[in-house]
């Protein structure tokens, strides 16, 4: 998306017909990228490209290997970094792991951009419990080197991908 969908988008009659056919979508300056956080170092060492100058939100997206159990009670990946405030008074449900990523960016000459320790946002309920989002970063329209590194290995219960993105906020709905 560029700044002229996106201000297509916007307009009531054109910007529907873009929203219903999908073209007024979420940017994403890093997507298909996955990683293992039972590692310590370097996770993510990659070019990125910033499609826009907006916020673009760090996630963590778990997708399970194994099949849903009711009876496990550690079955969502939030729960392992973060418990919702009603929860807090279950020590089964308290959070068992600490999870801090280094995220650096760079211009591809060696400027540093932005650089931080982005950790779970435990106040910031997810719609899906298998998310896990860890921040904000503001980036200007261009390719940047990203280089994200884990401080802490972490033990999960349950097997599974885990993908890093970072999304933009997109047009939204008209």
């Amino acid at each position: 998306m560029n700044e002229t969908t996106l201000a297509l988008c916007k307009k009531p009659v054109i910007g529907l017909v873009m929203w219903l056919s999908s073209l007024c979508a979420t940017n994403q300056a890093l997507k298909d990228t996955f990683i293992d956080l039972t590692k310590e170092g370097v996770l993510v060492d990659q070019r990125i490209d910033v499609p826009m100058d907006e916020g673009y939100s760090a996630m963590l997206l778990f997708t399970s290997s194994e099949k849903y159990d009711p009876a496990n009670p550690r079955r969502f990946f939030f729960s392992h970094f973060c418990a919702y405030s009603r929860e807090q008074r279950e020590a089964w449900k308290k959070p068992s792991q600490s999870l801090a990523l280094n995220f650096e960016i760079k211009t591809p000459n060696g400027q540093p951009v932005t650089h931080g320790t982005f950790k779970p946002m435990c106040d910031q309920e997810p719609g899906n419990p298998r998310d896990l989002y860890l921040g904000n970063v503001d980036l200007k329209r261009g390719t940047y080197t990203l280089l994200i590194t884990n401080q802490h290995s972490v033990v999960l219960e349950s097997d599974g991908k885990i993908e890093i993105i970072l999304k933009g906020v997109g047009a939204g709905y008209p």
